[in-house]
């Protein structure tokens, strides 16, 4: 069966237009173009958190291994965020679409940034009560 699938998509594949170069160098000036979009998204939003960004991560750790953690859950975010045209500031994700790849895509974007959370929940318990130690809230 997969030899037949195979041979199906081979036919398919060989029946379609050949891509010209010009295609293909738009195509990747596109990429490119949004890779630069999500650097300066994650540079601006490490330089200053938007308040979805410190809402589901809070804000970033002086901890390098957790630091690490938070800048790649914030690429996510962001990344998604421009290839989806998210513009709600309420939300890192905006709202779940219906249904499709977007649906598919949010989901799985929403797993990450669960996955990032528990990876710095640990630190961010650590240094709130260590905020509180320091402020005369803990064992003073």
């Amino acid at each position: 069966m997969s030899r037949e699938a195979a041979a199906q998509m081979g036919a398919e594949l060989r029946q379609l237009p050949p891509v010209e170069h010009d295609v293909r160098a738009e195509v990747a000036v596109i990429d490119h173009l949004l890779s630069e979009r999500e650097r300066l998204a994650f540079a601006a939003a490490r330089v200053r958190p938007p308040d979805y960004i410190t809402k589901e991560l809070g804000e970033r750790p002086s901890d390098p291994r957790k630091r690490e953690a938070w800048d790649k859950a914030v690429r996510g975010v962001e990344g998604y965020r421009l290839r989806n045209g998210v513009v709600d500031r309420d939300s890192a994700l905006g709202p779940k679409p219906e249904s499709g790849r977007g649906r598919s895509a949010w989901e799985s974007q929403q797993r990450q940034l669960r996955q990032s959370q528990l990876r710095l929940e640990k630190t961010m318990g650590h240094d709130r009560a260590m905020d509180a130690w320091r402020s005369g809230g803990i064992g003073r």
